[in-house]
């Protein structure tokens, strides 16, 4: 996430309703096929799928990185100038 992006959504937004600091807050759904529970076999957890599929999104993003960033020319020269030290 842009910097920016994080600085603007921690200053209010409607100052004349008393709310100095914090950003709005926002609801979000799920869809309906995450609003369930997945035994994991390990000692009798459960977890919500919601949870399992934010992780897995997120692991996703990080191998495709490392992939770009390792496999590709762009992620070469990337690679060449954070090492380099003037």
């Amino acid at each position: 996430m842009i910097v920016a992006d994080q600085i603007i959504a921690h200053f209010p937004r409607n100052v004349s309703q008393g709310q100095r600091f914090g950003g709005n807050a926002v609801d979000l759904t799920w869809p309906g096929w995450t609003d369930r529970f997945v035994n994991l076999h390990i000692g009798g957890v459960q977890y919500s799928l919601a949870r399992l599929v934010v992780l897995a999104i997120g692991v996703g993003v990080a191998v495709a990185l490392w992939l770009w960033l390792y496999r590709t020319k762009t992620g070469m020269v990337i690679r060449a100038g954070w090492t380099t030290r003037r």
